[in-house]
Protein backbone atom coordinates (compact mmCIF):
# COMPACT_ATOMS: atom_id res chain seq x y z
CA UNK A 1 0.00 0.00 0.00
CA UNK A 2 1.24 3.35 -0.68
CA UNK A 3 0.71 6.03 2.49
CA UNK A 4 0.56 8.91 0.45
CA UNK A 5 -2.29 7.86 -1.87
CA UNK A 6 -3.41 6.01 1.08
CA UNK A 7 -3.69 9.70 3.12
CA UNK A 8 -5.35 11.21 0.02
CA UNK A 9 -7.66 8.89 -0.02
CA UNK A 10 -8.48 9.20 3.20
CA UNK A 11 -8.57 12.56 3.65
CA UNK A 12 -10.78 12.93 0.24
CA UNK A 13 -13.73 10.83 1.83
CA UNK A 14 -13.12 12.90 5.47
CA UNK A 15 -13.71 15.82 3.39
CA UNK A 16 -17.74 14.37 3.65
CA UNK A 17 -17.95 14.27 7.55
CA UNK A 18 -16.96 17.92 6.98
CA UNK A 19 -15.64 19.13 10.74
CA UNK A 20 -14.42 17.47 14.08
CA UNK A 21 -16.95 16.77 16.24
CA UNK A 22 -16.07 16.41 19.77
CA UNK A 23 -17.08 12.74 20.14
CA UNK A 24 -14.62 12.53 16.92
CA UNK A 25 -11.75 14.69 18.95
CA UNK A 26 -11.80 12.82 22.01
CA UNK A 27 -11.03 9.34 20.12
CA UNK A 28 -7.88 10.55 17.98
CA UNK A 29 -4.21 9.50 18.86
CA UNK A 30 -5.89 7.09 21.69
CA UNK A 31 -5.47 3.96 19.36
CA UNK A 32 -3.49 1.25 19.77
CA UNK A 33 -2.45 -2.09 17.72
CA UNK A 34 -2.25 0.23 14.73
CA UNK A 35 -1.57 -1.48 11.34
CA UNK A 36 -2.04 -1.52 8.15
CA UNK A 37 -2.48 -4.71 6.04
CA UNK A 38 -4.41 -6.13 3.12
CA UNK A 39 -5.64 -2.55 1.72
CA UNK A 40 -6.56 -2.13 5.28
CA UNK A 41 -5.93 0.32 8.55
CA UNK A 42 -6.66 -1.29 11.24
CA UNK A 43 -6.69 0.06 15.31
CA UNK A 44 -8.54 -0.89 18.21
CA UNK A 45 -9.62 1.65 20.64
CA UNK A 46 -11.12 1.64 24.23
CA UNK A 47 -14.63 2.72 23.33
CA UNK A 48 -17.66 3.37 26.02
CA UNK A 49 -18.76 -0.21 25.80
CA UNK A 50 -15.33 -1.70 25.41
CA UNK A 51 -12.74 -2.33 23.16
CA UNK A 52 -13.65 -1.51 19.33
CA UNK A 53 -11.90 -2.57 16.15
CA UNK A 54 -11.99 0.13 13.75
CA UNK A 55 -11.16 -0.18 10.42
CA UNK A 56 -10.82 1.94 6.75
CA UNK A 57 -10.99 -0.14 3.58
CA UNK A 58 -9.02 1.16 0.60
CA UNK A 59 -11.43 0.53 -2.19
CA UNK A 60 -10.77 1.76 -6.00
CA UNK A 61 -13.58 4.52 -5.78
CA UNK A 62 -13.99 5.25 -2.01
CA UNK A 63 -12.64 4.52 1.51
CA UNK A 64 -14.92 1.89 3.46
CA UNK A 65 -15.66 2.25 6.95
CA UNK A 66 -16.17 -0.13 9.95
CA UNK A 67 -16.08 -0.72 13.45
CA UNK A 68 -17.53 -3.42 15.96
CA UNK A 69 -19.59 -0.65 17.58
CA UNK A 70 -23.14 -0.88 17.62
CA UNK A 71 -23.20 1.94 15.32
CA UNK A 72 -20.42 0.98 13.10
CA UNK A 73 -21.45 -0.76 10.39
CA UNK A 74 -20.70 2.16 7.79
CA UNK A 75 -18.68 4.62 9.53
CA UNK A 76 -19.23 5.95 12.86
CA UNK A 77 -17.56 8.43 14.99
CA UNK A 78 -14.77 6.11 15.39
CA UNK A 79 -14.02 5.23 11.94
CA UNK A 80 -13.83 9.37 11.57
CA UNK A 81 -11.17 9.17 14.30
CA UNK A 82 -9.00 6.77 12.88
CA UNK A 83 -8.64 8.11 10.04
CA UNK A 84 -7.66 11.63 11.26
CA UNK A 85 -5.12 9.47 13.70
CA UNK A 86 -4.13 7.82 10.22
CA UNK A 87 -3.67 11.02 8.52
CA UNK A 88 -1.86 12.54 11.35
CA UNK A 89 0.33 9.66 12.07
CA UNK A 90 0.61 8.04 9.64
CA UNK A 91 4.46 6.49 10.92
CA UNK A 92 2.59 4.76 14.04
CA UNK A 93 0.92 2.34 11.49
CA UNK A 94 2.78 -1.14 11.35
CA UNK A 95 2.82 -2.16 7.95
CA UNK A 96 1.70 -5.87 7.97
CA UNK A 97 3.33 -7.95 5.05
CA UNK A 98 1.35 -9.70 2.56
CA UNK A 99 1.65 -13.67 4.17
CA UNK A 100 1.72 -16.04 1.40
CA UNK A 101 0.17 -19.51 1.84
CA UNK A 102 2.79 -21.24 -0.01
CA UNK A 103 5.63 -20.42 2.63
CA UNK A 104 3.66 -21.73 5.90
CA UNK A 105 6.13 -24.19 7.56
CA UNK A 106 4.52 -24.39 11.15
CA UNK A 107 1.98 -23.67 13.28
CA UNK A 108 2.45 -20.18 14.53
CA UNK A 109 2.98 -18.86 10.96
CA UNK A 110 -0.52 -20.61 9.87
CA UNK A 111 -2.19 -18.33 12.68
CA UNK A 112 -0.12 -15.51 10.65
CA UNK A 113 -2.15 -16.24 7.73
CA UNK A 114 -5.58 -16.92 8.88
CA UNK A 115 -5.43 -13.94 10.59
CA UNK A 116 -3.86 -11.90 7.07
CA UNK A 117 -6.59 -13.44 5.04
CA UNK A 118 -10.16 -13.02 4.90
CA UNK A 119 -13.17 -15.34 4.42
CA UNK A 120 -14.39 -13.99 1.68
CA UNK A 121 -10.95 -14.38 -0.03
CA UNK A 122 -11.05 -17.81 0.61
CA UNK A 123 -14.87 -18.26 -0.35
CA UNK A 124 -13.35 -16.55 -3.78
CA UNK A 125 -10.78 -19.09 -3.56
CA UNK A 126 -12.83 -21.69 -3.08
CA UNK A 127 -14.98 -20.77 -5.82
CA UNK A 128 -12.43 -20.11 -8.73
CA UNK A 129 -11.77 -23.86 -7.95
CA UNK A 130 -14.97 -24.86 -9.00
CA UNK A 131 -16.37 -25.37 -5.46
CA UNK A 132 -19.87 -23.31 -4.42
CA UNK A 133 -20.17 -21.37 -1.05
CA UNK A 134 -23.39 -24.10 -1.06
CA UNK A 135 -21.06 -27.19 -1.65
CA UNK A 136 -18.67 -25.87 0.77
CA UNK A 137 -21.52 -25.18 3.53
CA UNK A 138 -23.34 -28.29 3.26
CA UNK A 139 -19.63 -30.02 3.49
CA UNK A 140 -19.11 -28.27 6.83
CA UNK A 141 -22.36 -29.00 8.54
CA UNK A 142 -23.60 -25.07 8.03
CA UNK A 143 -25.67 -23.50 5.52
CA UNK A 144 -24.38 -20.86 2.89
CA UNK A 145 -26.52 -18.28 4.88
CA UNK A 146 -24.30 -18.62 7.85
CA UNK A 147 -21.39 -18.61 6.41
CA UNK A 148 -22.69 -15.50 4.15
CA UNK A 149 -23.37 -13.80 7.82
CA UNK A 150 -20.14 -15.00 8.84
CA UNK A 151 -18.22 -12.99 6.10
CA UNK A 152 -20.42 -10.34 6.59
CA UNK A 153 -19.61 -9.97 10.26
CA UNK A 154 -15.44 -10.45 9.52
CA UNK A 155 -16.06 -7.29 7.25
CA UNK A 156 -17.79 -5.47 10.10
CA UNK A 157 -14.97 -6.38 12.56
CA UNK A 158 -16.94 -8.79 14.57
CA UNK A 159 -15.30 -12.59 14.95
CA UNK A 160 -17.42 -15.78 15.36
CA UNK A 161 -15.80 -18.19 17.23
CA UNK A 162 -15.39 -20.19 14.56
CA UNK A 163 -13.82 -18.03 11.67
CA UNK A 164 -10.62 -19.71 12.41
CA UNK A 165 -12.15 -23.22 11.81
CA UNK A 166 -14.20 -22.32 8.77
CA UNK A 167 -11.02 -21.15 6.97
CA UNK A 168 -9.05 -23.79 8.19
CA UNK A 169 -11.61 -26.34 6.46
CA UNK A 170 -11.52 -23.47 3.57
CA UNK A 171 -8.02 -24.09 2.87
CA UNK A 172 -8.06 -27.88 3.22
CA UNK A 173 -10.86 -27.63 0.58
CA UNK A 174 -8.81 -25.50 -1.70
CA UNK A 175 -5.68 -27.93 -1.37
CA UNK A 176 -7.80 -31.02 -1.81
CA UNK A 177 -10.10 -29.65 -4.81
CA UNK A 178 -9.37 -31.67 -7.21
CA UNK A 179 -9.77 -34.83 -5.46
CA UNK A 180 -13.60 -33.64 -4.33
CA UNK A 181 -14.65 -32.99 -7.55
CA UNK A 182 -13.23 -36.22 -8.95
CA UNK A 183 -15.14 -38.11 -5.95
CA UNK A 184 -17.99 -36.21 -6.45
CA UNK A 185 -18.32 -37.33 -10.12
CA UNK A 186 -17.66 -40.96 -9.42
CA UNK A 187 -20.40 -40.88 -6.42
CA UNK A 188 -22.55 -39.46 -9.08
CA UNK A 189 -21.80 -41.93 -11.42
CA UNK A 190 -22.67 -45.35 -9.19
CA UNK A 191 -26.21 -42.98 -8.33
Amino acid sequence: MDIEQAKKAVGKELRVYGGISEKVNRYIGKFYQRQIKNERILAKVKGNYGEYTVSLKLGERRVDFNCSCYIGKHGCHHCVALAHTFLKDSESFELINEVGRSGIKNLEQLGKYLDYVTLGELMDELKSVGISQKEFAEAVGTSSQHLSSVKASEARNRFFKGLGAIKLACLWMIENAKKIKKSDKKSKKTK
